[in-house]
């Protein structure tokens, strides 16, 4: 079983940009540094001093008018990185400089070049379709310490030697950030036929428009699969009281891109409020392509509803512990559903064939239709995918062979919505269940997973009315759309109040019961999804370059000093 990788893995390499103000003290400890080192009052000035000012100057102005995205927080970040790196190969040059035996006026102006290096990787991100702005933008610094150069250097023989060195520098620095650039985005261009700045800006800036995302997407979501959706029809007096969906699809990627947002928009496609739409056994392969795949999957809703054998009956909710994973389940007529809990073992995700196997074997032992739940609770990060539901077969026939509908069907049904971190729009609902004189419980909140925290908490606080509370989520991407990370509920907001929400929705339900008929239908639909190994694979390409970054830049960067410094000593010479 491998760890399931989700584009959560590649959030560490993005760092949100700190405040200007957290730059005070390491910028004043570098001049300090600088001003020792260089000695020249006149050179630390102007070649320290003023260079950096006219460079954030520039900056502002220049990156500010050409790209909205990149705002002043960024611009000072990215700034103060060019100026740390340009210090910091400024200080290695002048230890070395008995090797490399330069004027110390003509190392500030090839350390300042570096900043060039940095500064391309940053701007080709943030003007994909624009490389000759990230072109013309990248060597600021360079601009800036040329023009303060001129007013000490202008009548001596420095100027033309130090112009050469600053031009120079910055175009081998600048054609090395390509090079790096090709180098390690290979791979993913010619696997993919996609441009790597724009999908990269793209995921940095997820406000724009999703074009980019939906293109990149529809290229690994595009084999057309045949698959069951699965919906349970509740009635209270010949009304649909609340429909459970379980379509197998996966709800992601992320923000409103494919299948993510899933229960809000088969919502929208329904004309419904009132349906609760489960999180099945599928992966981030099994996302699907967009809006047609949607409109499928609500007519395969609709079309299960005109066509339902009806039960008055259900059996108690039954719970067993199968290798660690504790399994939920429960009977209507002889229908039934069974939810996957990661009790003791911890996973993130069913893949679809195995969960496929055990519902066509729960069939085949003599259930008219069977659904498959993965409760996606109890957040665990870097959980890995469970892939082998054969080893549940057994224990499950056995316990469903026990189970006796013999309780009429009483459920109460309610939702409510709140604006909180890691809730998503349908927010937060609840079954509840009256058998055999005690009440039972389904929460489902429309969320990327939820911490045990909540979990527990929810539990305690309604021990005393329900006799068995089970909490899953819909396991929606559309939270993540802030950032790449996994944000599960409860993590980025006061869990009380998620504890508060659960308790007043499963009073709510409790509230609304009454005696219902229950009836079930699958009805089979076509989307286009990826194939099972196309995230996977999409997330090995995606780390395989930054692999390859990571061992080629420190050579990179090497080879290009070399040849600036050599070129800066050597060429003016041959040229004499």
């Amino acid at each position: 079983m491998e760890s399931n990788k989700t584009l959560a893995g590649i959030s560490r390499y993005i760092k949100k940009s700190p405040k200007w103000y957290y730059f005070i003290f390491p910028v004043l400890f570098i001049y300090i540094i600088n001003f020792l080192l260089i000695k020249s009052m006149v050179n630390f000035i102007f070649l320290s001093i003023i260079p950096f000012f006219v460079f954030i100057a520039m900056d502002v102005i220049t990156i500010r008018l050409t790209n909205k995205s990149f705002n002043s927080r960024r611009i000072i970040y990215l700034d103060f990185m060019s100026f740390l790196s340009a210090s910091l190969f400024l200080w290695i040059f002048l230890a070395l400089n008995s090797i490399i035996g330069l004027n110390i006026v003509y190392l500030i102006g090839i350390s300042t070049s570096i900043a060039v290096f940095l500064r391309f990787l940053i701007l080709y991100v943030y003007y994909p379709g624009n490389m000759h702005y990230a072109i013309i933008l990248s060597p600021d610094y360079s601009y800036s310490i040329l023009i303060s150069s001129l007013f000490i250097f202008l009548k001596t023989p420095y100027l033309p030697m130090f112009l050469f060195t600053v031009s120079f520098s910055s175009a081998i620095f600048l054609l090395f950030s390509y090079l790096f650039i090709t180098l390690t985005t290979k791979k993913f261009t010619r696997k993919y036929s996609a441009s790597v700045p724009e999908i990269i800006n793209f995921f940095l800036n997820r406000s724009q428009d999703n074009s980019v995302g939906e293109s990149f997407f529809g290229k690994i979501y595009n084999k057309r699969v045949k698959i069951p959706v699965k919906t349970v029809d509740i009635k209270d007096c010949e009304k649909s009281k609340v429909i459970l969906i379980f379509p197998y699809v996966h709800p992601g990627p992320f923000g409103n891109l494919c299948s993510s947002n899933l229960p809000e928009k088969l919502s929208h496609e329904l004309n419904m409020d009132n349906i609760m739409v489960f999180h099945t056994a599928t992966t981030n392969s099994n996302n699907c392509g967009g809006e047609s795949d949607i409109k499928n999957i609500a007519d395969a809703v609709k079309q299960g509803l005109k066509d339902m054998h009806y039960s008055g009956t259900v059996s108690e909710m039954k719970k067993i512990n199968v290798n660690g994973y504790e399994i939920s389940m429960q009977k209507f007529g002889n229908y039934g559903f069974s939810a996957i809990i990661p009790e003791s073992e911890k996973f993130d995700d069913i893949s679809l064939e195995s969960g496929l196997k055990l519902i066509r074997a729960m069939r085949d032992s003599g259930m008219d239709d069977f659904a498959l739940i993965d409760a996606q609770n109890d957040f665990t990060k870097n959980a890995p995918e469970l892939d082998n539901c054969s080893q549940f077969i057994p224990e499950m026939k056995r316990a469903f062979s026990k189970l006796s509908d013999a309780y009429p069907a009483r459920i109460g049904y309610s939702r409510i919505s709140a604006r909180i971190s890691g809730l998503a729009a349908m927010g937060i609902q609840a079954l509840a269940m009256e058998i055999n004189g005690k009440y039972n419980a389904i929460v489902l909140t429309d969320s990327n997973n939820i911490t045990h925290d909540i979990m527990e908490k929810s539990r305690n606080e309604l021990s005393d009315i329900v006799d068995n509370l089970e909490i899953y989520t819909t396991d929606n991407h559309v939270v993540n759309a802030s950032n790449l990370d996994i944000n599960p509920l409860g993590l980025n907001c006061n869990p009380d109040d998620v504890v508060n929400l659960i308790k007043t929705a499963v009073k709510d339900a409790i509230n609304d019961i009454s005696d219902v008929k229950i009836g079930m239908k699958t009805v089979y639909t076509t989307v286009h999804m990826g194939r099972e190994d196309s995230f996977k694979t999409l997330m090995d390409t995606v780390l395989g370059a930054f692999r390859i970054a990571k061992y080629s830049i420190g050579f990179i960067l090497i080879a290009s000093i070399l040849i600036a410094i050599s070129s800066v000593k050597y060429i003016p010479f041959l040229l004499r």
